[in-house]
Order: structure tokens, then sequence, then C-alpha cells
């Protein structure tokens, strides 16, 4: 077998990269951290308890994860209603208007949506990029003026 003569001076620099650190430069993550202040949950489950004691025919209510569509805080008053059911179809609700904004190049952002059956009223209100209040009232107790003034109030001290 034959052998290779490599010179002293490729050597001694083989032996010294081999004893330094290998750099490599950061990747940017493939889901950017958001520098909005994300509320505690503690401060998520008080929104909903608030809102709940401002608003008669509550439902039920959960602040969302938008890109899972899991809630992350939640509270139901009537046992049937699944609110993880509810938020993970709202999340897809909300994405697929957010889309159609990007796709108009509307330059403004979703606030809230609104949808009404007709024993119902659901409002989904966002709280950030990321999250969203998704709250269903019953129309016998509440009505839509006073289900929004409820939710912004609450909102706003949420945000302050």
């Amino acid at each position: 077998m034959a052998s290779i003569s490599v010179p002293r001076d490729v050597q001694h620099r083989q032996s010294a990269q081999a004893s330094e650190p290998l750099l490599i430069p950061a990747l940017p993550p493939l889901h950017p951290q958001k520098e909005e202040n994300m509320a505690t949950q503690a401060e998520m489950n008080q929104l909903i308890e608030n809102i709940q004691a401002d608003i008669s025919g509550m439902l039920g209510a959960s602040v969302v994860d938008l890109e899972t569509g899991m809630p992350l805080a939640s509270k139901s008053t009537a046992p049937a209603f699944d609110l993880e059911v509810a938020s993970a179809y709202n999340s897809e609700m909300v994405k697929a208007k957010n889309k159609t904004i990007r796709v108009l190049n509307i330059q403004s952002e979703l606030e809230d949506m609104l949808l009404t059956l007709g024993d119902q009223l659901h409002l989904i209100k966002m709280l950030d990029s990321s999250t969203f209040l998704y709250l269903a009232a019953s129309r016998e107790g509440t009505n839509l003026a006073l289900l929004r003034s409820a939710v912004n109030r609450n909102v706003a001290a949420l945000k302050n």
C-alpha cells in the first residue's frame, strides 16, 4: 500500500482546526417569535370570567392559539358545547379570512368577526396576531351591542 506524505504545515493547520470549535451560522427559526406580550394563564382565565360576569347567556368562551387551533383557556356553561372543536374550526376560519385579506391586498388587519345564528351570537376577537378570543352566547341572554361592548372593554383591560 502506498503512503501519501502531507507537508508539516498542512498537518499543523489540520490539527489546529480540529481543536477549534466549528462555527455554523444560526438559521432563522421556522416560526419567528412574536414580540407581542402574551397574557398569562391567570389573565386569560380572568378575561373569560370577567366576560361571563358581564354577559348573561354566555354558552362558552376560549382564548385560542391561531396556529394550532388549541384553546389556551376556556370555559363552557353548556355541557354539550365542545370548545376544543369550536376553537379548532374557528382557527381555520380566521386563517382563511387573513388569507383573503392578503390576496385582496387589503392594507389592514382583522379585528373581529361576528357570526349570527337564529338563537346564538358568536364573536371572534383578535387579541394579537397569534391568539384570539372566541365567544358564543345565547341571543335570549344578550344582544350584539352588549356582547361587543363587554368583549371590547375586557380585552382592553387585559392589554393595559
